[in-house]
């Protein structure tokens, strides 16, 4: 009985959340915003979501390649201390792709922050700051300077920099800049595409140093790749409601669908790695 009460509350708290996210998209949607603001701001509150599951899965993939790298460490470093490894030894540093990954969906989420406080209005201050925190985001990228990259497309990040400098002095029309930052929202989309291609090697990583199942560790990362294509998708459709004032209904309504996959894929995920 009582995990029958259980189910139907958490039923209804489900539900009364999918009503009030709807509530709240379409009240945003109705407001006079700027064109696209709302698609933006559903956007990016899923993609934290996302962001969320996905962090947990770079930290498991960090633990796991930790444990590779130093198997290769003991071997060539015949048990000596390397200074300049220190993702080796302690988890305060994060072995090179687990840390890419993270800077990587760090760069995104400052993007969406940008774009957000570019369509809703948000005084010259705040958008200076989140200038600067994408500015420096994009440089801290490995391989967006160096060539170090283990994900090969950060530097498709570097026009964004040239959208940056341009408007960032006055940013005298933020609709053009709106416009123009929504169209280097492709490099976005390169790098969400690179870490979903990069899907095998997470695999390989968490597989050898995991007791579970094959099909466990290949369903889990598949679980997560649904979930960056949603991203993707969702992605193009914001990316669109910041270019066309003409966004219809019926690209809201593929938006709102594409943000409630995100959601869902985002707790499957979740539940994956508690499993894991």
């Amino acid at each position: 009985m009582t995990v029958a009460l259980s189910a139907s509350s958490c039923f209804q708290t489900m539900k009364l959340r999918r009503i009030f996210s709807l509530f709240i998209f379409f009240i945003l949607s109705s407001c006079t915003l700027n064109s696209g603001a709302a698609e933006f701001i559903a956007y990016r509150q899923a993609f934290e979501e996302s962001r969320t599951a996905s962090e947990a899965l770079f930290d498991l993939l960090a633990n796991a390649e930790r444990k590779q790298q130093r198997i290769v460490a003991d071997r060539t470093l015949k048990g000596e201390f390397n200074p300049n490894s220190t993702f080796l030894y302690t988890d305060l540093s994060d072995p090179p792709l687990a840390s890419e990954y993270k800077r990587s969906f760090d760069t995104i989420t400052r993007y969406n922050q940008l774009m957000v406080a570019l369509v809703t209005g948000e005084k010259a201050r705040v958008l200076n700051d989140d200038l600067e925190s994408l500015a420096t985001s994009i440089v801290s990228l490995p391989g967006s300077v160096t060539g170090s990259s283990k994900l090969g497309a950060v530097e498709a990040f570097i026009p964004v920099l040239g959208t940056i400098s341009e408007f960032s002095i006055g940013i005298h029309n933020r609709r053009i800049f709106a416009e123009e930052l929504a169209g280097d929202s492709e490099a976005v989309i390169s790098l969400m595409n690179e870490m979903r291609n990069g899907a095998g090697t997470i695999v390989k990583f968490i597989r050898a140093s995991s007791s579970k199942s094959k099909s466990e560790v290949e369903k889990l990362v598949a679980d997560w790749v649904v979930l960056m294509d949603q991203n993707i998708s969702a992605l193009r459709l914001a990316q669109n409601a910041a270019r066309n004032p003409q966004f219809g209904a019926a690209d809201v309504q593929a938006l709102q669908e594409r943000i409630q996959e995100i959601r869902d894929a985002a707790k499957e995920v979740k539940e994956g790695l508690a499993q894991l």
